[in-house]
């Protein structure tokens, strides 16, 4: 939704559409989503990682 609000907004012109505007709100949750995502990979490796470690056997 960020991408498409920054390529839909018009280069050098005054945006009359309040909605059309890239907000500080949108980059902080898109942030957050990325950290998020992130996080749960990194959790998601660390616990393969333990029980690869703690059942070699298997």
């Amino acid at each position: 939704m960020l991408l498409s609000k920054s390529i839909a907004q018009p280069q050098g012109v005054a945006i009359y559409d309040p909605t059309r505007i890239i907000r500080a709100l949108d980059i902080f949750v898109a942030i957050a989503n990325m950290r998020g995502i992130a996080a749960h990979f990194v959790g998601t490796g660390a616990s393969a990682g333990l029980f690869i470690w703690l059942h070699p056997e298997l």
